[in-house]
């Protein structure tokens, strides 16, 4: 003879039925839950994830830029342009930017420009994106 596993639903009848459903309604209300809880946790990633691109095209764009406006400074210099001059040139290609300007004796000339990316979701926290260029000195 075989011993049977104790079941309290089994001599019930009529409410067995009604337990299985009951079961099932429940199973499918945490299912639905579950489901919400991975789409939330999804839709979270997938946000984060386009923030750092963003920022990540936010500095590749001011980098370029400040590439540019340390080119455009460099040829300001190179020309023999006063330092306040190649500062607004500097500027005007990158606004807010800080510029350092170098004169390598009478030769060659060296413009660093530097500026300030903000990383989203962060705050105050700043990733700084310099360029240097360097020029020849034009014959006068």
């Amino acid at each position: 003879m075989r011993a049977q596993s104790f079941n309290p639903w089994r001599d019930l009848g009529a409410d067995s039925a009604a337990h299985d459903e009951a079961a099932a309604e429940r199973a499918h209300v945490v299912l639905a839950r579950e489901r919400r809880a991975e789409l939330a946790v999804g839709i979270l990633s997938v946000v984060v994830v386009l923030g750092f691109v963003l920022f990540a095209i936010g500095v590749g764009i001011a980098h370029v830029r400040t590439q540019e406006a340390s080119r455009a400074g460099a040829r300001a210099a190179a020309r023999g342009d006063s330092a306040t001059e190649v500062r607004t040139v500097a500027r005007d290609a990158m606004p807010g930017s800080r510029v350092k300007i170098r004169r390598g004796g009478s030769e060659h000339v060296s413009v660093e420009v530097s500026a300030d990316v903000q990383l989203p979701f962060v705050g105050a926290r700043m990733l700084t994106v310099a360029s240097r260029s360097i020029a020849q000195a034009e014959p006068k």
